[in-house]
């Protein structure tokens, strides 16, 4: 297995393909994510400039043009990063896509799905990668993917901060707008999910008693906004990112968990709060600070964990949370040099995600899936 990564600010579109497939040619990918700013987001010219630079037909392309872009060392609000793959003899890509996810995510999503399944016609991939519009309805999506076992599962929500409307998806020359997209890696090389997500926790987990959706309104007997603000002793920011999320518990060891980020106060005079994603009454959950000098030391901590496994990855896609780049503004470089830091240089890209797919126990494996918030993930290649 090779890898490639290359980067650009070439601001037209095709150019910058042309760019990014120069550099990616020698290695001739059979795969390559290209993740970039809203500014490649009106048409389709990027993939096309890579495909004109690459000249294989049987290229498959994924990604799209959102909220900026991770590359080796580096993050930018402009330009695209690329990740090129060639797999070893057998490997098998299937690439599926759907749209219409703002009005019917559960339908949309399961439209790509059961083609995917078809597609596959039984084989089973290593990996998944998944991505969905960010007007996704978040309760609808998280319903389908936790109800769907068949494979291990990453990905994220696309878009950027243009009243979530600019960002679009790639799969080879479709652009994607409203809709999903899934592709799965079938063959002999390994892939390993690895998770960032530690937080300071302020208190012992609580129960939710009244929550519908993404809306919780009491914690404990408390009004939620109460309840967030005498934990954390400070006032709810908006957007509350910068402060506390909640992590819901999912079982008894505290071990299984899924993050959830604070929108904003609901409703000032129930003082309810609206989560990123969906919550339940009778769930369980912890208050945790938000520290910015706490999140590039977990992912230095990740790359670390990884180096002792004695691992050697030959690539690793990127997939963190925009309320992390939001907490880490002018850190947001850090993280990026935090897992080099760890694990050493390795070809590199990704983009900051409105919310992180994954399955909510063991990464690698097929399970139940979730939607996590304020959570960073690391999809290795040739471990």
């Amino acid at each position: 297995m090779r890898a490639q990564a290359a980067v650009t600010q070439q601001s037209n579109p095709y150019q910058a393909g042309l760019e990014l497939g120069d550099v990616l040619r020698a290695s001739s990918p059979d795969l390559v994510f290209i993740f970039g700013t809203g500014q490649y987001a009106e048409s389709s010219a990027l993939v096309e400039g890579l495909y004109d630079a690459i000249d294989r037909p049987d290229l498959v392309i994924v990604g799209n043009a959102g909220d900026g872009f991770y590359a080796p060392e580096e993050f930018s609000d402009v330009g695209a990063s690329a990740l090129g793959l060639a797999f070893s003899a057998g490997t098998m890509l299937h690439l599926t896509s759907a749209t219409g996810v703002a009005k019917d995510t559960a339908g949309t999503v399961r439209r790509a799905f059961e083609e995917l399944e078809a597609s596959l016609a039984g084989a089973t991939p290593s990996i998944v990668f998944f991505q969905a519009d960010a007007r996704a309805n978040s309760v609808e999506l998280e319903t389908m993917v936790s109800n769907d076992r068949r494979w291990p599962v990453v990905g994220g929500l696309v878009s950027d901060y243009h009243g979530l409307t600019k960002g679009v998806i790639f799969a080879n020359r479709a652009r994607i707008v409203d809709g999903v997209a899934a592709l799965a890696i079938v063959g002999p090389d390994r892939c390993s999910i690895e998770v960032a997500n530690r937080f300071e926790f302020l208190c012992e987990p609580a129960l939710v008693d009244d929550a519908t959706g993404t809306v919780v309104r009491t914690i404990a007997g408390e009004r939620a906004v109460d309840f967030v603000e005498r934990t954390t002793g400070q006032p709810l920011l908006l957007p509350s990112s910068a402060v506390a999320v909640l992590s819901i518990v999912d079982d008894e060891s505290k071990d299984e968990r899924r993050t959830r980020g604070i929108v904003a106060a609901y409703d000032d005079s129930v003082r309810a709060v609206t989560l990123y994603g969906k919550i339940e009454s009778g769930e369980r959950i912890q208050v945790c600070r938000v520290d910015p000098g706490r999140l590039v030391e977990d992912v230095r901590d990740l790359g670390k964990a990884v180096r002792a496994r004695g691992d050697q990855p030959v690539a690793g896609l990127i997939v963190s949370c925009s309320g992390r780049k939001w907490s880490l503004r002018d850190r947001i470089g850090e993280e990026v040099g935090a897992l080099v830091d760890g694990l050493g240089r390795i070809p590199l890209a990704g983009f900051p995600s409105f919310a992180e797919i994954l399955p909510v126990r063991d990464p690698n494996a097929p399970g139940s899936l979730a939607v996590h918030n304020m959570t960073y993930v690391l999809l290795l290649f040739g471990t």
